[in-house]
């Protein structure tokens, strides 16, 4: 599985957090549209790689994995 380079940063933002981050914040670390984030936020709980605003086992088992390779990554 590919995720898009927003799928990317917002996960490892969430990974740096130890609390809830709201999609206002999130877009003014990364720069993306808060309505983009709120899109991206939705793909990622599909994934079960976010859950409540918070990275989930799953999402922080995957994102090594991805930043270990970021050619993997499908640019948006």
């Amino acid at each position: 599985m590919n995720l898009t380079k927003k799928q990317f940063d917002i996960l490892v933002l969430l990974e740096g957090k130890n609390s809830t981050v709201s999609q206002r914040e999130i877009a003014q670390e990364t720069g993306i549209s808060v309505g983009s984030v709120n899109k991206t936020m939705g793909e990622l709980c599909e994934l079960s790689f976010v859950a409540d605003g918070k990275i989930t086992d799953e999402g922080i088992e995957y994102g090594p994995v991805l930043g270990l390779n970021r050619i993997c990554i499908k640019r948006s």
